[in-house]
Formats: structure tokens, sequence, C-alpha cells
């Protein structure tokens, strides 16, 4: 039977917070009376483990010494610090080894430690070992994640804030001329990938250069305003990116952003290098809005907090506080002169301030709801403002007067920016963007978004228009003509699933294009066929035109001989009675003549006359037989020629039934043919479109293979 005082494996492994570390210095305390010095260090790694489980905060005396003891203190203790590194103390731990300090309390992934121990970068910890288990591992994690507590109540120690000095001196003159400020090629692997699209809060383009920066959940999206594509993606492991500014000599971009009631900090990158060069602030919530002075000695930031905080780009240090806001900070900008700084809040309260010593200014009024944005006009001399009230406002920077005033958007206006020449853009709960005239009057309603606008940016040219919406769609405008140019994706999906996408979008095209192929083959035949016909029944119908032509001439010219023969026969047979009347006339002169001769038989002169007559009766005669035989002829010819038409006739009217037969044929065939010059061409289309596709998608395989090998030789670089 077990003694009262001595727990039983059931006591000993059932997990019970309130009385758990007794249970486990019971354990402890019988280890050691039995000498079981491995099995004692074991155990106090599982104390530490389930401590952390048990919401009680990770410490090193608690957690992390039990583990390295086991783990790490044969090689890193006082009397073998290998690598100059001794882990058996939280203040050795702490001062790191040879190579520098080893951990970054508050920032786990970039401590080397952390590194070692997950195998993410060489000489990998503990050597020639196994990677210590996942459970040890996030307590190493949530150690230094959580500022390296020493022990219970211990405060987290300050992260150090990467700081550089990219202040400018005194009466520079920021200078946009010369090749446009591009990044180089940078990884396009996302950090996140969200299931759908979220609203884009954070946009700006760069000064000088074609590129427009996108914020999102831990990475800001590096987009070319010239091709749309995306260029690079910047991590930004503090969390969300709400505020995105380019400094005004576009070398440097400033994102401001963390995660909600947690952090907050603002982080410089070097475009032309792509390279992290700053981070300053360390809020204990998230930074709403942040801009850079343009003298790059400041950054300001606000959030809610109500504060405003204007930190020393040097060293990171807060040279001023505005404490007058009473609501969160929501907007703020610097003057392009570095002079003043516009802050406006949740409570509709916009001021202006000396950026040098944070004195009040000018206090705004005019606005009745949330300053959502502000614009300085280029020249500093204009302050532009949108509101909830869905007003636009513009105040003279000299004293802060307002000078104008318009509504822009009905039930909110919640982005404005400047063109260079003076116009205003701005976007609101409408899901409209507009461009305005300076004067306030409306130039032009672009066309209408998909929800509510939240952001509007322009190019460096001035020539296109950016703007997102609610949904996390950003879509791209000519701002000449207001026509839409495209959009942007502001969720890619990761570089893996891209290559995933091409190469299965090639295999879908490939096995599309064969019955794409087939289908086009018959519907050319087809085609082919139909103009064939139509062509041969055009040619048949021009020949029979032709014939149909000519024989209208034939009988017209035969119908004309006719009529012809027809009057000259009618005026013959007229003049045959003349005849007949000569030839009368003639026998009876001859007869009278030859009574004559009877009576005076030796009248040489009535025998002659008896000759006369005798030779004029013939010529009658024979011209009335002339005449007889012509009025023959003709008729005989009138018959031929009746008879040729009436064949003719014929034939026309057997002509125009094959022609109106061949042209309701034609007509048709013509409908067909003009159908299967559709359906081909179509075909045809389809065909030549697939193998757009195809290449196009063959093309994408090899660019996301070649962005998968860029990435991961930056990685092995990077380790």
């Amino acid at each position: 039977m077990q003694e009262k005082n001595t727990p039983s494996f059931v006591s000993i492994f059932h997990f019970d917070p309130e009385n758990f570390m007794n249970v486990v210095s019971r354990i402890v305390l019988l280890l050691q009376l039995c000498a079981l010095p491995t099995i004692l260090s074991s155990l106090f790694v599982m104390r530490g483990i389930v401590a952390m489980s048990a919401d009680m905060p990770v410490t090193y005396e608690q957690n992390i010494l039990p583990l390295f003891r086991e783990k790490c203190c044969s090689c890193h203790n006082p009397d073998k610090t290998s690598g100059g590194l001794d882990l058996s103390s939280f203040l050795q731990t702490l001062a790191g080894g040879s190579s520098g300090k080893v951990i970054l309390p508050g920032d786990a992934e970039g401590s080397y430690l952390w590194q070692l121990v997950s195998h993410a970068s060489e000489p990998s910890m503990p050597p020639e070992s196994e990677k210590i288990s996942d459970e040890m591992l996030s307590v190493i994690k949530a150690w230094i994640s959580a500022g390296a507590l020493e022990r219970s109540g211990s405060a987290p120690i300050a992260s150090a804030q990467k700081t550089s000095d990219f202040t400018m001196a005194p009466g520079t003159l920021i200078s946009l001329e010369g090749p446009p400020i591009m990044p180089p090629r940078l990884s396009l692997e996302v950090v996140v990938e969200g299931l759908r699209g979220t609203s884009v809060t954070a946009m700006a383009s760069s000064p000088h250069g074609p590129l427009v920066a996108i914020g999102g959940r831990e990475q800001v999206l590096l987009y070319s305003t010239e091709t749309l594509e995306l260029i690079g993606v910047l991590p930004f492991p503090e969390g969300d990116v709400n505020s995105l500014r380019f400094s005004r000599n576009a070398k440097l971009l400033i994102a401001g952003g963390g995660r909600p009631a947690r952090s907050g900090r603002v982080v410089a990158w070097d475009i032309s290098s792509g390279i992290r060069v700053a981070e300053l602030g360390d809020e204990f919530d998230e930074v709403l809005v942040a801009d850079l002075s343009g003298d790059q000695r400041l950054v300001a930031i606000g959030g809610p907090s109500r504060v405003v905080r204007l930190l020393q780009t040097v060293n990171g240090s807060t040279e001023s506080e505005i404490t007058k806001h009473t609501d969160w900070v929501t907007t703020l900008e610097f003057s392009p002169d570095s002079v003043l700084l516009a802050t406006g809040d949740r409570a509709g309260n916009l001021f202006l301030w000396e950026s040098t010593g944070a004195r009040e200014y000018a206090l705004l009024r005019g606005h009745t709801a949330s300053i959502t944005g502000v614009a300085w006009r280029p020249d500093g001399a204009v302050l532009a403002s949108v509101s909830e009230d869905g007003t636009c406002r513009l105040w003279d920077a000299d004293g802060g007067s307002q000078n104008k005033s318009w509504n822009a958007h009905s039930g909110g206006a919640l982005g404005v920016v400047w063109l260079g020449d003076g116009r205003l853009i701005t976007c609101g709960r409408d899901n409209k963007f507009k461009l305005w005239k300076p004067d306030g009057v409306l130039e032009r309603d672009f066309e209408k978004l998909a929800d509510i606008g939240i952001r509007v940016s322009v190019s460096s040219d001035s020539t296109k228009v950016l703007a997102s919406d609610w949904t996390g769609s950003v879509v791209v405008h000519d701002i000449s003509n207001g026509k839409r140019i495209g959009s942007i994706d502001s969720n890619p999906v990761r570089l893996e699933k891209r290559l995933l996408l091409a190469r299965h979008e090639v295999l879908e095209h490939s096995k599309a294009i064969i019955p794409a192929d087939n289908a086009f083959t018959v519907a050319d035949i087809a085609r082919t066929t139909a103009i064939h016909s139509v062509q041969t029944g055009t040619q048949i119908f021009k020949e029979l035109s032709s014939k149909r032509t000519m024989l209208l001439i034939t009988i017209d010219t035969s119908n004309a001989e006719k009529k012809k023969l027809s009057d000259d026969l009618k005026m013959t047979r007229e003049s045959l009675g003349d005849l007949k009347a000569s030839i009368k006339k003639a026998e009876s002169a001859l007869e009278a003549c030859r009574v004559a001769a009877k009576a005076t038989p030796d009248d040489t002169a009535v025998v002659e006359q008896v000759i006369v007559a005798e030779k004029n009766s013939r010529h009658a005669k024979e011209a009335h037989e002339t005449v007889q035989k012509s009025i023959g002829s003709a008729k005989e010819l009138i018959d031929q020629l009746t008879k040729q038409i009436v064949a003719d006739s014929s034939e026309k009217v057997i002509l125009e039934a094959m022609l109106e037969e061949i042209q309701s044929k034609l007509t048709a065939d013509s409908i067909y043919r003009d159908e299967t010059i559709r359906e081909a061409t179509m075909h045809e289309e389809a065909v030549v479109m697939l193998r757009k596709k195809i290449s196009n998608a063959e093309l994408a395989v090899i660019k996301w293979q070649n962005e998968i090998d860029f990435m991961q030789s930056q990685e092995r670089s990077a380790n």
C-alpha cells in the first residue's frame, strides 16, 4: 500500500495548474533521493514546457535554463565556452559569443541563437545532432519574442531599433531628374497569401519612377505602373501595413503598421537596393499613419494612442509629442518644405503644427466628422483634407484659413491626392473616385468602383490614377480620358502556386488545342467548299447572264429586221397594184397598136408602135413578176426571222429560269458561306488564342520557376 504522502503515478501525470508546481517539486525531491540526474534534467525541461502552456510567463530561470542545461550547456558553460558563448547564466546569454549577440529580445526570427537551434543557419545546434523537439523550440521562440524575461516579474528587454542617418543637410534641394529610382530584382514570393482580398488601406506612388507600393498583411507589394506587374515583395513581419509614403526624393519607402493592441512600428527601405534601412518606434498599439519629413530628419507617427510622435531618424528617439488629439490619429503629412505637419483625428480635429518643437500653428475648423486624409499641394501653399462628412476642403498654409470647400462624396470622403498641375482626385463611400479642377469643379467621374473607395494614388508622370476599394480591388485608369487601363492584384498567391497554376494551364490548354484544331479543320473545309461553291455559281451566273444579254440583243436585232422587212413588204404590196395597172395599160396600148397595124399593115410607124407597145407590156409583166418574187422572198425571210425569234425567246425564258434558280442557290450558298466563314474564323481565333495561352503559360512556367530559383538562391545567400 502506498503511503499517503507519496504521489501515485496517476496523481503525478494528472495536470492541475493549481498544484502542479508543488507536485513537481515533490517529484524532484524523490528523484534527487533516488540519484537519477538524467530523469531529473528531463523533468526540469518538461516543467518548463508545461509551465508555459499554463499561461505563465516564459522566463530564463524557470523555462530556458533547464532546457539549456540538457541540450546546450555541455558545450556552452563557464569552463567550456564553445564559440565564446556561455548559456549557463542569463547575463552571459545576453552578452553573446565571439560572433556577437545571439538573441535580439522581441525578434526571435532575427536572433542568431534561434537560427542555429531551428537549423535555419549553420553551424546548427546541437552540433552533429538532430534538431531539438518542436516543444522546446516553441519555448525558446516564445521567450525571445516576449522580450527575454530573466524571471517572473522581470520587465521585457527593449529590442534595439535599427536606425540610419539619412537626414539631409539644411538647404539641400530635392532633384527628381535623371533615371527613375527603381528597386533591383527582388523576390516575388509573398509573405501572406489570403483566402480573399482585403481592403487596401495603404498605397503610395513613387514621385520619380513607375512604381507603386501597396500594403497588406505582413508585406508591401511593389508594382510597376507601366506593366501593372509585381516586381517585388518587402516583408513586414511587424504586422499589418496601414500607411505607406515615399520620401520626397523617391529614395526611401516608409511603412507604418503593427498588430492591433499589441505593437506598432515604422520601417524604411532603400528603394534602389530593397534593403531595410531603419526601424523606428516601439508602440503598444499599431501605427495607423506615418510620414517622413522632406529633410528626412523626422518621422511622424500616429494611431489609437491619440498621440503624435516625432521620431528622429538618426537614432529613433522621440523628439516631440503631440497630445492634443482627443481620438485616434487617422492622418498626417509633413509639408513639402518640412516646416509644418498636418494631423487629423477620428473626432474631426485637424491641426497644423510646427515640425520643430511641435508647437501648434493653426486649428483648422470646418469638418464635422472623422478626418480621413490630408495632402499638401506640391508647392506646399495649400493643404487638402477629406472627411467622413463627405467634404473636401482646401486650407491656406499661411495662417490656416479655409479658401474652398465642396461636397465630394455622399456618405463620406476617404482619400485625396494632388496632381502636379493643381487638380485633385478623391474617393469615398459612394463607390466613386473623381477628378476635380483646382477650383473644386468636378471634371470627371471615373468608372464606379466595386465597393467603397478607400485610397487613391497618382503615377509619377501624372498620367494614371490608381484607386482601391473595400474588396481589395485596385484599378488603374488613364487620367486624360478616364478609360480603364487595367488592375493590380493586391492579394497575389505564392510562387509555388503560381508555378502549379501555370503548369496546369499549359496542360489544360494543350488538351483543349486538339479538339479545337479538329473543329477548325472541319470548319475550314466547310468554309473552303462553301467559298468554292459560291465562286463556281457566280461564274456560271455571269456566263449565263452574258449569254442572256447576247440573246436579248439577237432577239432585238431580229425583231428590228423583221419589222423592217414587214414594212418593206407592205410597201412592195402597195406598189403591186400600180404594176398591175401599168400592165393593163400596156396591154391596152398594145391591143390598140395591133388593131391599127391590121388596118395599115404597111405603115412602118404603126409597126414600130406595136413593137414598142409589146416591149412595154413585156417589161410591165417582168416588173410585176419580179415584185411577186421579192414579196415571196420577204415573206419567207420574215417567217424565218419569226421562227428564230420564237426559238430565241424560248431560250431566253429557259435562261431566265436557270438564272433565277442559280440566283436563289447563290443567295443560300452565300448565306451558308458567310456562316462557315464566321464559324471557321471563330474556330481559328480559338486555336490562335489557345496557342497564345499555351505560349504565355509556358513563359509563365519559366518565369515562376526562375523566380523560385532566385528566391531560393537569395535564401541560401542570407543563410
